[in-house]
């Protein structure tokens, strides 16, 4: 059900809305991208992972100040802050100037990216349509992190890199000039910033069953999205282009497999598809790490992409609706958790690669999607007991 019927009194356009989240979205996983491309070519090694950090330190700050001041500044604050660090980085000379931009993208398209979640998950009270139109969204994410990249490096040889860190800047300002004129809901609880309920909602075991499970998510969707072309060049002696070609066939089955599932939500428990997910997830990493060739590889990206595509969907609908009334406050929370997952379990991949291998490493996804299995199971009944009396929380 629609929280504000489209054409209402209220002049709020669902579709614009979500066409801006969308928008959102994809500029969020390009930018996310460029972090491991021409953005690294212009600062010292190692400080990408700043703006990472920066995201992650501002998570659980940036859910109660949406909570307060609603989605519309935060879609056009975070764009903004991102447009202007990647302005800043195409000409930065200084070590001090490149810290203050990669800052800057952290803050900038961590807020777009809660923003726009939060956004789209706000607009109806069913956790079936919340996952739908999240997975629908979701899309628009998985295009931009996974194919406009590929388009990078051809891109940064004919052009260098400052222009196309310029065009960056320009596209991230998008979801910003479409969220400014536009009408948005009214913010959840505005004139306080509802930061006691941060505590509260970290200690809530619902909260913390959400938190863990989007953790291994997280981190196997960058161990799969980000370290699959180093195994198969290394494991089976592909080439450069051919294991990034290969590598977007995850990227590929993801995509499409959210349009689908954008309406098999619509039918099917989210916490199903979770389930399913984790297991064909399971069965796709296995056999990538059992493959000896490119051809045997397809398949287990396949499966790997279509195991990982419902799980963030299905999860953020399911919290969404349950947490609805402090919904920026739990996303920034969630978030959180998961950018913890994401760096810790690639690098936790390439330790183990390094001390046994890569094929072996590949147990820790495998393990990852397992846990999701488990955390699922649990919260499937318990988000079906009802409701405790008294509870601001449940």
């Amino acid at each position: 059900m629609l929280l504000t019927p489209p054409g209402s009194a209220t002049g709020i356009s669902i579709r614009w809305l979500i066409a801006a989240a969308a928008c959102g979205l994809f500029v969020s996983g390009t930018v996310g991208a460029l972090l491991g491309t021409s953005l690294l070519q212009r600062v010292p090694a190692g400080f990408p992972g700043i703006a990472v950090f920066a995201m992650l330190a501002f998570q659980p700050l940036l859910g109660p100040l949406i909570d307060r001041f609603g989605k519309k500044l935060a879609m056009i604050a975070g764009p903004t802050a991102a447009a202007a660090s990647l302005w800043t980085a195409s000409s930065t000379q200084t070590r001090g100037m490149a810290i203050l931009a990669l800052v800057m993208l952290g803050l900038g398209i961590g807020t777009l990216g809660t923003a726009a979640v939060t956004l789209v998950a706000d607009l109806y009270e069913d956790p079936k349509r919340k996952s739908s139109v999240l997975s629908l969204a979701g899309v628009f994410f998985g295009m931009g992190a996974g194919f406009l990249p590929l388009a990078i490096p051809g891109l940064t040889a004919s052009l260098g890199t400052a222009p196309v860190l310029q065009g960056a800047a320009i596209l991230t300002l998008a979801p910003a000039l479409i969220s400014a004129v536009l009408r948005f809901p009214e913010p959840r609880h505005p004139g306080r910033l509802p930061l006691a309920r941060v505590v509260p909602h970290l200690r809530h075991p619902l909260v913390l069953a959400f938190g863990f499970l989007l953790f291994f998510e997280s981190g196997n969707e960058w161990i799969l999205g980000g370290l699959t072309a180093t195994f198969l060049a290394r494991e089976l002696g592909l080439g450069t282009a051919a294991a990034s070609s290969l590598q977007a066939i995850y990227w590929a089955a993801l995509v499409l497999a959210r349009l689908v599932l954008s309406r098999i939500f619509l039918h099917v428990r989210p916490g199903t598809v979770t389930r399913y997910g984790a297991l064909c997830g399971v069965l796709g990493v296995g056999l990538l790490a059992l493959a000896e060739s490119d051809i045997t590889a397809i398949p287990a990206l396949v499966l790997a992409g279509l195991g990982a595509a419902g799980v963030f969907p299905a999860t953020l609908g399911l919290a969404g609706t349950r947490f609805a009334e402090y919904s920026g406050t739990l996303f920034g929370i969630l978030f959180a958790i998961a950018l913890a997952g994401g760096i810790a379990l690639p690098w936790a991949l390439a330790y183990l690669g390094a001390a046994y291998g890569l094929r072996e490493a590949l147990m820790l996804p495998v393990f990852g999607f397992l846990i999701i299995f488990f955390l699922q199971s649990f919260l499937d009944p318990a988000l079906r007991a009802p409701r405790a009396v008294g509870s601001g929380l449940l």
